[in-house]
């Protein structure tokens, strides 16, 4: 910026100064139901506005002290600054929204795409929340995808944000329904839901007896049924927001699919989010070796396996094994076995990734899992290990069967070292 341009601008910021920069205001507006005041000058006002004009030189013209019930304080001091200097000193995320709020009434140019453009590169996961409200009581749509993109990219830090606990039922209720989050499983979902729901049953008053019955609006959208046994028995299953008779009947269709019907307020959804909390392990050329299983659910049994053998050393070879020898699960062993005599002891490191493929790729099923056992060929010639197991009720879903039948596909990946 050239020194004249510069000298130009500060010759009028001079006069949005507290006493007008010498030249006396002519004009005041009471903003706000605090009914605070923001001084200027008709002129000045006019010149950046047709609206500001009408305002005070037409024939409808306005008294002295205008008064704007809509707008807040900071926001049209925000746009008087611009109006004055051609620049505007945002403090935040929602000091940009307010002053977009004011540019947008009053039609100053240029204001507006100022304020969107803060707002795009500067807008906190710790605001969204807040900002996402106050979008919707101004009625602003500009913002929309931002904050839908943000709540489910950076999740963890929304709900850790000081203003979760006092967000508006509906806000929670757009939080619960994203397919997608940045958390680490669907008990996590439940921890943050029931975490709001006390701070809210507190603000309301609301007593113990009537929480079960106060939040089923909210209750509807948590997938309770893609939760394991142990994960719903860690939670859900001592929480105040559930009635007994509601966590049998969960209890019941985590057991055996589909043996009860649900209410209309809990979800009968299946199928989970897409957590994504460590997208660096579940990307496919961090393993060494992918193997593809074609399993029928129905069919598949203790005595039908599915394997494949993997040389990776002289003397050792892996078989990975696909069976269903427990009820309700498909489960996975790997064998390794010693071909030579020599060293006693071993010690193998396994790092595996199970992905059941779905027919959109965000929805496949993740299991990843790395462990390392000592091996003993004093004891035994084979070594087996259970490494996996994937809940059937989990795989019964359209989303991964195959057409019409039985039939899912997994992606079995794994790493294997030995010592």
């Amino acid at each position: 910026m050239s020194s004249s341009t510069k000298t130009f601008q500060e010759r009028f910021h001079r006069l949005c100064l507290e006493d007008g920069g010498g030249i006396a205001y002519d004009c005041e507006f009471v903003i706000g139901p605090e009914n605070v005041i923001v001084k200027g000058h008709k002129l000045l006002f006019s010149a950046a506005s047709e609206v500001f004009k009408a305002m005070f030189y037409s024939d409808l013209r306005e008294e002295k002290t205008v008064k704007v019930e809509d707008l807040d304080p900071e926001g049209f001091k925000g746009m008087k600054q611009f109006i004055y200097s051609g620049q505007v000193s945002f403090t935040s995320a929602i000091h940009a929204l307010f002053t977009y709020a004011s540019a947008r009434k009053y039609i100053v140019p240029g204001l507006g795409e100022e304020c969107i453009k803060y707002v795009e590169e500067k807008l906190q996961p710790s605001e969204v929340l807040e900002l996402y409200e106050y979008c919707k009581v101004l009625c602003i749509s500009e913002f929309d995808d931002l904050c839908r993109k943000i709540i489910q990219e950076k999740t963890d830090e929304v709900v850790a944000s000081e203003y979760f606990l006092s967000s508006k039922i509906e806000t929670i209720e757009l939080f619960l329904k994203f397919p997608s989050l940045k958390l680490e499983s669907e008990i996590k979902v439940f921890v943050h839901f029931e975490r709001w729901a006390l701070a809210e049953a507190d603000r309301k008053n609301i007593s113990d007896k009537l929480m079960q019955s106060s939040f089923n609006n909210l209750k509807k959208h948590i997938r309770f049924l893609t939760m394991s046994l142990k994960e719903f028995a860690s939670c859900p299953l001592k929480s105040l927001f559930l009635s007994q008779e509601e966590k049998n009947t969960i209890i019941h269709n985590l057991i055996d699919v589909n043996s009860e019907p649900m209410p209309e307020y809990l979800s009968p959804e299946r199928q989970q989010r897409k957590f994504d909390i460590s997208p660096v392990a579940l990307t496919p050329e961090s393993y060494e070796y992918n193997i593809f299983f074609t399993v029928s659910i129905d069919k598949l049994c203790s005595s039908c396996i599915e394997y494949t053998t993997i040389y990776k050393y002289p003397n050792l070879s892996f078989r990975v094994t696909c069976t269903r020898i427990i009820d309700k699960y498909i489960c996975f062993y790997v064998e390794i076995l010693k071909k030579f005599t020599g060293s006693s002891i071993g010690i193998c490191n396994i790092k595996s990734r199970l992905r059941t493929l779905a027919k959109e790729q965000c929805d496949d099923l993740y299991f990843v899992n790395k462990f390392h056992t000592v091996l003993d060929w004093n004891v035994l010639e084979t070594q087996k290990m259970y490494f996996a197991k994937i809940p059937i009720s989990k795989l019964k879903n359209e989303t991964f069967l195959r057409d019409t039948s039985d039939t899912v596909v997994i992606e079995a990946s794994f790493d294997f070292e030995y010592e």
